[in-house]
């Protein structure tokens, strides 16, 4: 009997020594975070190098969603198998966070800037229609005498040809007050276009070839290979440079010896013997703004009236500059006959 009550003390102290040595091996209750071992016997804290567990380890699983724990795992599975193969492990792919470029900084418009009314002089713009552009120069310039065969042309054209008329007129309302008509005339296929006073010189009539100005691709042709040659001045090499080179004619015609030759500028000079007083010197200078402009008086106004309206300022001779002044004070002169 003595035995069996030893042998069941013995058994019992065995069982609590077991449950006793389990107890202080895991830590007491709260020890542990994190995946951490936590301190054998103590409350709270960690085991010495638990201080510092990599999140990337097995250890560091306990702090990640379940979600974001199964993908780690899965990521440390295929490493190990690459690992066992010999392969590198691969590193995951970064996809670049697009940056959008910054805005353009926006310069603010000049004061004096104001866009063009397409409906008032100098606002002329390329219509789809010969009827749509025909019908504007007649709105905006209701006494213009165009003939009606220009509607022959092609749009291209007709919008090249109104697009001269608006540029030169617009600035030189004195034009119109010795403008006899625009037509479209079968001329000797080596003139371009031409233009023809009255005996008096009072009016004068503006001719555009037949020839040329229905064969566009030619004429430009033609065109380019003039102004680099320098028979026109630099950048007048457009089909509406002609026009605006025709209508030179018609002003120095109507201004020096027409009717608008005494139409003065706000101050009282007249704009007749004005044009004459920069006319002489200006040839005189030697200073040409094309070998077309040293056939006469009349050539060297008229090429030197396109080069103000298409030569760079830089190109533009002094006598070229000195024009743009002149006219620029009788601008607003001559609208009636």
């Amino acid at each position: 009997m003595e035995t069996n009550i030893i042998a069941a003390v013995s058994s019992l102290l065995r069982q609590a020594g077991l449950a006793l040595e389990q107890r202080i091996e895991k830590g007491g209750p709260g020890s542990g975070y994190f995946g951490h071992a936590g301190r054998p016997g103590e409350v709270g804290g960690s085991a010495p190098g638990d201080e510092d567990v990599d999140p990337d380890s097995e250890a560091g699983d306990a702090a990640m969603a379940p979600e974001e724990r199964n993908a780690k795992r899965q990521e440390r599975r295929r490493a190990r198998r690459a690992a066992a193969r010999g392969e590198e492990p691969k590193q995951p792919e970064i996809t670049p966070v697009p940056v959008k470029p910054p805005e353009p900084e926006q310069k603010p418009e000049s004061p004096g800037a104001q866009p063009a009314d397409p409906m008032k002089p100098g606002g002329y713009v390329p219509h789809d229609s010969v009827t749509g552009a025909l019908a504007w120069l007649r709105q905006v310039y209701p006494g213009l005498p165009l003939s009606s065969n220009i509607r022959d042309l092609d749009i291209s054209v007709v919008n090249k040809v109104i697009l001269g008329i608006d540029k030169a007129v617009s600035a030189n309302p004195a034009i119109l007050t010795g403008l006899a008509s625009v037509e479209m005339t079968a001329l000797d296929n080596k003139n371009w276009a031409t233009a023809t006073p009255t005996t008096d010189r009072s009016f004068t009539s503006v001719f555009i070839s037949q020839y040329w100005f229905t064969r566009e691709k030619a004429l430009n042709t033609s065109l380019r290979s003039g102004t680099r040659a320098g028979w026109h001045p630099p950048g007048c090499d457009t089909i509406d440079s002609i026009v605006v080179h025709e209508l030179g004619h018609a002003l120095m015609n109507t201004v020096v010896a027409g009717g608008a030759r005494n139409l003065s500028a706000s101050d009282g000079e007249r704009f007749g013997p004005a044009l004459r007083a920069w006319l002489d010197p200006a040839k005189a200078s030697g200073e040409y703004p094309s070998d077309y402009a040293k056939h006469n008086e009349r050539e060297f106004f008229a090429e030197s009236f396109t080069s103000l309206y298409y030569t760079p300022v830089e190109k533009q001779t002094e006598a070229t500059k000195s024009l743009g002044v002149l006219l620029e004070r009788f601008a607003s002169r001559g609208r009636s006959r």
